[in-house]
C-alpha cells in the first residue's frame, strides 16, 4: 500500500522549504524577495518548486574557514589585548567576535 510519504518532493510552502534546507522561513522569504529564489503563486499560497530550491541551495557561496588568532591559554597576539590572559568568557567574546558576519550582524558592537 502506497503512502503520500512514498511520493518524491516536487514543490514546498516557503515553512517546508525552509525546513528541507535547515534555514529559516525568513532566509526563505528574503531569497524570494530578493529574487534569488523562484517561487510560484497558487492563490494566496507560495509554492517554490524542489529544483528551484536546490538550484538555489547550489548558488550560496561556498564556506571558507575563519581563522582565529587566540592562544591555547587563552591569551590573544600581543598588541591585541596588552599581554594579558583572558578569562574563559572574554576568550570566547574575543573568539566570536573576530567572525565578521558576526560583527555585521551585532551593528559593530562588542
Amino acid at each position: 500500500m502506497s503512502t503520500h510519504t512514498d511520493a518524491p518532493t516536487i514543490a514546498h510552502s516557503p515553512r517546508g522549504a525552509a525546513k528541507a534546507v535547515n534555514q529559516g522561513v525568513n532566509s526563505i522569504y528574503n531569497a524570494i524577495n530578493d529574487g534569488d529564489l523562484p517561487a510560484k503563486k497558487n492563490g494566496t499560497r507560495t509554492i517554490i518548486l524542489d529544483s528551484d530550491l536546490k538550484e538555489w541551495l547550489s548558488s550560496l557561496p561556498d564556506y571558507e574557514p575563519q581563522i582565529i588568532d587566540v592562544k591555547h591559554d587563552g591569551s590573544l597576539p600581543a598588541g591585541k589585548d596588552g599581554g594579558r590572559t583572558l578569562n574563559s568568557g572574554e576568550a570566547l567574546k574575543a573568539k566570536v567576535d573576530s567572525i565578521p558576519d558576526y560583527q555585521s550582524q551585532q551593528g559593530g558592537r562588542k
